[in-house]
């Protein structure tokens, strides 16, 4: 589910990336039952994934900033956010919070190998075939 949100944070206006990022994993647990409702897996990942997609459709869409930049910038705010929402959920229902967050850190670094090198690939692509983005600063200059 990252993948797409992701992407879909350097493709769309930060509106659209918010609503795409927020609703993905509730939907997702409604129709899969995948990530649970409890323990609220599924709100977390909706507030982490609203900021995943936020992300970039900020700094890479409307300011123009360098795309591999503000990819890694991404998921180092996602680790933080993820290890953080597990803590508070850690503590929630008991559970030691430093051995379940170090788990779900450790256990999210393939996901991040694969955003580094698909996402860039699927971004520009994408940009290639339909048109590039252009940063406000840039449709400014046009007018």
């Amino acid at each position: 589910m990252l993948l797409p949100v992701v992407t879909a944070g350097f493709l769309l206006d930060s509106r659209s990336a918010i609503t795409i990022g927020f609703i993905a994993p509730l939907l997702s647990s409604l129709l899969t039952g995948m990530p649970p409702i409890m323990p609220p897996i599924a709100f977390m990942m909706a507030v982490e994934l609203t900021i995943l997609a936020l992300i970039p459709s900020i700094f890479y869409r409307r300011f123009g900033m360098n795309l591999y930049g503000v990819l890694l910038v991404t998921l180092l705010v996602n680790r933080l956010l993820v290890l953080g929402l597990r803590f508070v959920v850690a503590e929630f229902f008991n559970i030691p919070g430093m051995l379940y967050g170090l788990g779900i850190s450790l256990s999210g670094l393939p996901g991040i190998a694969v955003q580094i090198i698909v996402v860039p690939m699927v971004v520009r692509t994408i940009e290639s075939r339909f048109g590039s983005h252009q940063t406000r600063r840039e449709r400014r200059r046009e007018l």
